[in-house]
């Protein structure tokens, strides 16, 4: 009875309605399992403690007893029999349901099952449930249909039920339950549970991870280089293999230097050896005779560990030894822990023995458990990196790609104990593992964490039965992304007999609503956005005034965006009380405060600080107004975006009436760029830049922007360094006045210490001598030269940047990060003379120093990175960096560009620095917050307004990393785990991304012509088969487009007619490498051709784009299809469809930040979503995204013949879904 309770009480917890499903007898569960429903048995009565403390209780009259039956050829033996006759009678059992309370608390339980039989009788049974809340008792009930076949059947309770009072039932008020019994009947019951009703989920857990079992280690080893062999005799021995072709998984490739490695294991610790043979000792690359984090440059042997199997990077624990016994350590929390390393050279081989005490890597478990495990080594020749094996990958930080250590009291295997695990949802948080065990006498451990911060969230064990099991578990769901899980089966003696591991995908963000790629709105969001009714037209022949003459700016910027979108001018006109619109600063006009004052805002403009901005639109004024007029600049840009929307592409121009007060959170919000990264083939066009530059940086308020340049700016103080796509002085003049005219300054950077390779490498620029200890990246900071040559490029600088007065730089980045001295791994007698014995933290104080007293001397203050200075990054490496900080000047501002530093910004703080962070690529922690001041996103890529070049993580410094980076430092919203990007791309992202591609389509209307293409479709948007050549790219079932909602007539309020092939859906197709032609008949006048298409590229064919033979960096993405527009009087245009600048891969991993970033393209009118089998079946978000383009015919007088189509013979398919045809004016 307890156990009909608990089942009960838990349907009435989460569901308001109990619906009864009674099963035939031939429905029963097979293998353990119906209608993928996972069961927690309550009462099972060949458990004695099931069948007592039952109470029959004929309160109403009549009679009602219980007994147990026993036989052996029932399908359940014991089962309880309950008899009654003319009864009003209640069957309880209170303490039964109380003893099994957790398993509904602790399981994620949506139902409940009884086995039940009756043979004969009219009665009704009804069950009862009985709440408390404080002290008042409430009851719920419902009725159990029952049949009379003679057989044994299962009743499927769903959650639910009913009470008069129409209260809502909560399992934790739960106190009673019971059945009650009407009339004369018998009813016999064989087993009482829970459901956990779930869907299946395939491809989530790997069962095929690669394992080494490691027994216990019976005899002592001694830490000496020398791997003796009775000793090890208990280790689990291995060889490490290069990776398969086009992997960076280890199988049994053999390598050119075999590698054999030893693992063990004793209540200490975990000890590991590697013989490492070599065919020419004499070329063996050991310089370092150090510690040193660095030791990898080294031939040497790798360790690394992953504790607890939480599949993070930042949890990874690597230990590198070289063959002197050296040492490198890349956790700096690692760096002080103890353990014991010995290495020997022989003839033939070099060998390393190295013992790691439990507290070492964090482990707490004792036998058996699993830890994560890889072990690589990098052979050199001399100088020459000749291969890297891996024991199961040779990716340093492949964690998820890593094998498993089974820590076992013995050296058993795996083999044959479980099989056929499977995954099932059972709703947000709520799964079950199943699967079958093949033998009895097994136990099982569950884990599972949440991404990034690796916090536990479950940790579940118990027995296994032989047979079918399925195991339930529930966790809160905090935030989206991959949960990691492991789960491994082991037996009385301490041996692991199976392991599964995996992630599981939860989406936190699923109630983000978008918003509508018209929707009236700004970004960054308002503090107060209120729109009134009524609309201000706009008009030819409207008057402005600007209340001051340094504001010219913002009216030449208002009429070029009026005039250029929708072909009015404006006049301008001395009188504030004759104009229209009103541009002032600091209410500096008496019709500017009028109009304050009657639209009583003047409390709202109070509010405004730093570059913040009001605009207050009447159905007859527009005041636009700031403290400083960047802000009323930044008015002027929300005005002309609002303008666009109020108006659409081709409506007519006006401009909703409304209210908008904004400021930001911080007055620093800088910008900057590493100009030469990845030393692009192409010159950045100025006029292209400064375009961009006006599109994203300037518009997302960024308000100080910095341009590390490197050797890709023709310096004047360095005459050798003439790059063809380096900028000129001239160009780069051009650019500082286009961005000083924005009422912004150019802060001078210059890399300062190390990352100095653009200078110090080779011969061809003249400063090699310069180059400390054999590096090529670091300066010798005492050679009598370096400071002279370093403070001319300084000085030129911060001329170039302060060539306008007004915007002299306040500010210079010395950046200063990563400093990598190699004095350790060179010979004694190539060191550098003059910082013989000085060491590197003081050189590298007395560097600050003088960096310091000449970025002074200049009127501008000194900003350097912390890394090198910071304990929890580089400032415990071998350099010791950390320990000289006290010692920096205070007026030395603070730059932490990696998390990793931020929690030490308050100890800098203490220390009385000013801090900012310093964002490498996209992301938000707001950890230590409260003692910032200022933000900088350091952009490290080329050509950043394009989402794939070859910069594998181009898109996390793309356009949508550096808008919504701009929104989190001008907004203060909590994030402390970098997860907000989620809501803000799902809520604005197709928005934001059709505000980047408007343009002027003067001669446009808002009528459409569809082309109908199903007479040149050649394929089909379902892919039965991959690899068959037909289909949707050809990648089969689980990537098609078959669950895409292609009921559809319009994307994003464009008409769209999808072709039809044998009754399918169809589309136009140019596969990779193909140079086909395709042509299209429109015969009419065109206005912009708009296209509904999609791109795809295999995973194998990334490194061919990437590569410098096919990729050559242009500017405005790479051309993989071309359309000609063919006009009726024989003349024709072109454009391209450009990978990166206007279309994108139409699948993604939508946990991926950076593949979500990339999908939001520069020049694509707007994208649509859907999801692939391959999504659903993994409960990933939406992965598929098909773009729309519009390109505006500059020649809309001429009726457009056709339109041809071309394959460019890249390693990019295309396929197009539709082409519409926007009708344009009559003329």
């Amino acid at each position: 009875m307890r156990s009909i309770f608990s089942m009960v009480a838990m349907a009435f917890l989460f569901f308001l309605s109990l619906q009864i499903i009674i099963l035939k007898a031939d429905e029963e569960k097979n293998d353990g399992i119906n209608d993928n429903s996972a069961e927690i048995p309550l009462a099972v009565f060949s458990d004695t403690k099931s069948c007592e403390g039952w109470k029959a209780n004929a309160w109403g009259g009549g009679k009602c007893n219980i007994q147990f039956a026993t036989d052996k050829n029932e399908k359940f033996s014991p089962f309880m029999k309950i008899d009654f006759e003319d009864a009003k009678a209640t069957l309880s059992n209170t303490r039964l349901f109380q003893d099994q309370k957790s398993k509904w608390l602790e399981n994620p339980v949506t139902g409940a099952y009884i086995w039940c039989r009756r043979k004969s009788g009219k009665g009704t049974v009804t069950l009862c449930y009985v709440n408390k809340e404080n002290s008042e008792t409430y009851n719920f009930s419902n009725s159990i249909g029952t049949k009379d076949t003679g057989e044994w059947y299962q009743v499927k309770l769903r959650l639910g039920g009913w009470n008069k009072e129409k209260r809502i039932f909560d399992i934790n008020n739960l106190i009673n339950f019971n059945f009650v019994f009407y009339g004369t009947g018998s009813l016999e019951i064989g087993e009482i549970g829970l459901l956990c009703q779930y869907q299946k989920l395939n491809g989530l857990l790997n069962e095929n991870s690669k394992t080494i079992p490691v027994g216990e280690n019976k005899s002592e080893i001694k830490i000496d280089g020398t791997i003796n062999t009775e000793e090890w005799a208990d280790a689990a021995k291995f060889f490490l293999s290069l990776p398969e072709k086009d992997s960076t998984l280890c199988k049994q490739k053999e390598a050119l230097e075999k590698t054999e490695c030893f693992i063990t294991w004793n209540n200490d610790g975990i000890y590991c050896a590697a013989r490492c043979f070599k065919t020419d000792m004499k070329n063996l690359k050991a310089r370092y005779m150090d510690n040193a984090e660095r030791i990898w440059e080294d031939e040497c042997i790798e360790y690394y560990f992953d504790p607890d199997r939480k599949m993070e990077t930042r949890n990874m624990k690597k230990f590198a030894i070289n063959a002197n016994g050296k040492t490198g350590i890349a956790n700096y929390k690692d760096r002080d822990k103890v353990f014991t390393v010995s290495a020997k050279k022989f003839d033939d081989r070099w060998e390393s023995e190295i013992f790691f005490p439990w507290e070492t890597l964090g482990v707490n478990e004792k036998a058996p458990f699993p830890i994560g495990f890889n072990m690589t080594r990098t052979t050199y020749e001399g100088e020459k990196l000749v291969e890297r094996t891996g024991w199961a990958t040779t990716v340093w930080s492949a964690v998820n790609d890593f094998g498993i250590a089974l820590i076992n009291k013995s050296k058993i295997g795996t083999e044959n104990s479980t099989l056929g695990k499977g995954l099932g949802r059972i709703g947000t948080g709520k799964y079950v593992i199943t699967g079958n065990t093949g033998e009895n006498g097994l136990f099982y451990k569950l884990n599972l964490f949440t991404p990034k911060t690796s916090q536990q969230l479950v940790n579940k064990s118990g027995e296994l039965k032989k047979g079918f099991f399925e195991i339930s578990f529930k966790f809160q769901v905090t935030t989206s992304g991959a949960y990691p899980l492991n789960m491994f089966t082991y037996d009385e003696k301490g041996n692991i007999r199976s392991y599964i591991e995996g992630k599981i995908n939860e989406n936190a963000i699923a109630d983000y609503k978008p918003l509508s790629v018209d929707e009236v709105a700004l970004f960054p969001e308002p503090k107060i956005f209120k729109r009134e009714k009524g609309e201000f037209i706009l008009k030819a022949g409207l008057k402005y005034f600007l209340s001051d003459k340094d504001i010219d700016f913002c009216g030449e910027k208002l009429c070029s965006e009026l005039r250029d979108f929708y072909n009015i001018k404006l006049s301008p006109v001395k009188d504030a009380s004759s104009a229209e619109i009103i541009f002032d600063l600091n209410l500096s006009t008496d019709k500017a405060a009028d109009l304050v004052k009657s639209l009583n805002i003047k409390e709202d403009f109070e509010k405004i600080k730093y570059d913040g901005f009001l605009i207050a639109v009447t159905q007859n004024k527009i005041l636009l107004t700031a403290k400083e007029k960047r802000g009323l600049l930044y008015a002027v840009n929300a005005l002309t975006d609002l303008i666009k929307m109020t108006s659409g592409d081709c409506g007519n121009p006006k401009v909703c009436c409304v209210k908008v007060v904004d400021w930001p959170h911080y007055n620093i919000r800088f910008w900057e760029q590493m100009v030469a990264a990845f030393h692009s083939a192409s010159k950045n066009e100025v006029g292209l830049y400064n375009s961009m530059l006006e599109k994203i940086v300037l518009r997302n308020r960024y308000n100080c922007l910095a341009f590390q340049v490197d050797d890709f700016y023709q310096w004047e103080c360095a005459p050798k360094m003439r790059l063809s796509q380096a900028w000129t002085p001239e160009d780069y003049r051009q650019i500082i006045k286009f961005v000083n005219k924005n009422y912004v300054p150019v802060m001078p950077m210059i890399q300062s210490h190390g990352h100095m390779s653009w200078w110090l490498i080779g011969k061809k620029y003249g400063f090699d001598y310069l180059a400390e200890d054999g590096a090529t990246d670091v300066i010798c900071t005492k050679h009598p030269d370096s400071y002279k040559v370093l403070f001319s490029f300084y000085d030129e600088a911060i001329r170039m940047c302060s060539e306008n007065p007004e915007y002299k730089p306040r500010y210079f980045n010395t950046s200063l990060d990563e400093v990598r001295w190699k004095t350790s791994s060179t010979p004694p007698e190539k060191r550098c003379k003059y910082c013989e014995g000085v060491p590197k933290n003081e050189i590298f104080l007395e560097h600050i120093k003088n960096l310091n007293k000449h970025i002074q001397k200049n009127g501008l203050n000194m900003i350097m990175c912390t890394d090198m200075i910071s304990e929890p990054h580089n400032g415990l490496n071998e350099f010791k960096c950390s320990q000289i900080r006290n010692k920096i000047p205070r007026d030395v501002i603070m730059g932490h560009w990696s998390e990793i530093d931020y929690p030490e910004i308050s100890i800098f703080s203490k220390l009385g620095f000013e801090n900012w962070k310093m964002s490498t690529a996209y992301k938000i922690n707001r950890l230590n917050e409260e003692y910032v001041t200022g933000h900088i996103f350091n952009n490290c890529t080329y050509n950043w307004w394009l989402t794939y070049t070859r910069c594998v993580s181009q898109a996390s410094y793309g356009p949508m990393a550096m808008t919504l980076y701009a929104n989190g430092i001008w907004n203060m919203f909590p994030d402390n785990d970098n997860t907000t990007w989620r809501k803000y791309t799902a809520i604005y992202g197709n928005w934001l991304m059709r505000n980047w591609s408007r343009k002027p389509i003067l001669n446009g209307t808002d009528n459409f012509s569809v082309v109908d293409m199903s007479g040149a479709a050649n394929d089909i948007v379902i892919d039965e088969k991959a690899g068959d050549g037909k289909g949707w790219f050809d990648k089969g079932e689980k990537k098609d487009l078959s669950l895409f909602n292609f009921n559809i007539d319009k994307v994003n309020g464009i008409p769209v007619k999808l072709a039809q092939k044998d009754g399918k859906i169809s589309f136009i197709k140019f596969s990779k490498l193909a140079k086909e032609t395709v042509n299209l008949n429109i015969g009419k006048k065109a206005a912009g051709i708009i296209l509904f298409h999609a791109a795809d590229i295999e995973e194998k064919d990334w490194k061919n784009f990437r590569d410098r033979k096919n990729y050559n960096d242009p500017l405005k993405g790479f051309p993989i299809i071309k359309y000609t527009v063919i006009y009726e009087n024989g003349e024709t245009e072109s454009f391209a469809m450009l990978f990166g600048w206007n279309i994108a891969p139409w699948q993604y991993n939508p946990n991926s930040q950076n593949d979500v970033f990339a999908k939001y393209v520069i020049d694509a009118r707007s994208l649509i979503e859907g999801k692939t089998k391959d999504a659903r079946d993994k409960n990933l978000p939406d992965d598929i995204v098909l773009y729309q383009y519009e390109w505006v015919n500059p020649k809309s007088d001429i009726a457009v013949k056709s339109v041809k189509i071309e394959g460019l013979g890249t390693h990019i398919s295309y396929g197009l879904l539709s082409l519409t045809i926007r009708n344009g004016k009559k003329f």
